[in-house]
């Protein structure tokens, strides 16, 4: 009995270590790639980003705006004969201004309208949530909100040249963007 009771532990510590097989999580870690190619689900693929999956897309370092337009704003009597001042606002999480104009634009009556960038909008991290918002400048703190939209740069569906940012609303907008990795 004493053999059986050996047997059985030697057998099940033996089962316990012989069994465990070490799993790599990272199907890439072992794949050497090319200098134009990129690793999905372990395969060495050409970077083609017309042909990326949502989940295999590679995450831009940096997303640079060249170009900013408001697409339209409320037609409205903002100032007393003129159009209105405006201050538009990028924001990320509610709080976390990622660019406003220093001066407010003067009497802008004519939509779409073309914001002038003194240099391109570069943004880095996470692109999601972003929220954009227009006042008319009264030149106190009491700043008008003409409306806003909500949207993203980075899509998660490849890499477009142009972004919109409009729901329909009161305002919209669009970036020109370019890619950065």
């Amino acid at each position: 009995m004493r053999f059986n009771i050996y047997s059985v532990l030697v057998f099940v510590f033996s089962l316990f270590f012989t069994s465990c097989v070490k799993e790599d999580l990272n199907d890439c870690y072992y794949s050497e790639c090319s200098e134009d190619e990129v690793c999905v689900n372990g395969e060495c693929v050409v970077f083609d980003q017309n042909k990326l999956a949502f989940n295999s897309q590679l995450r831009p370092k940096k997303i640079v705006v060249s170009n900013f337009i408001v697409k339209r704003f409320p037609n409205h009597l903002w100032d007393p004969s003129s159009g209105p001042d405006l201050i538009i606002q990028i924001i990320q999480g509610g709080t976390n201004i990622l660019w406003q104009n220093p001066i407010a634009f003067q009497n802008v009556t004519i939509m779409p309208f073309s914001v002038p960038l003194t240099s391109p909008l570069e943004f880095l991290g996470n692109y999601n949530g972003i929220s954009i918002n227009v006042y008319d400048d009264d030149g106190n703190l009491y700043d008008q909100f003409m409306g806003g939209a909500l949207g993203s740069f980075y899509l998660g569906n490849g890499y477009p040249d142009v972004v919109n940012i409009d729901l329909g609303g009161a305002v919209g907008f669009q970036f020109d963007l370019r890619y950065e990795f």
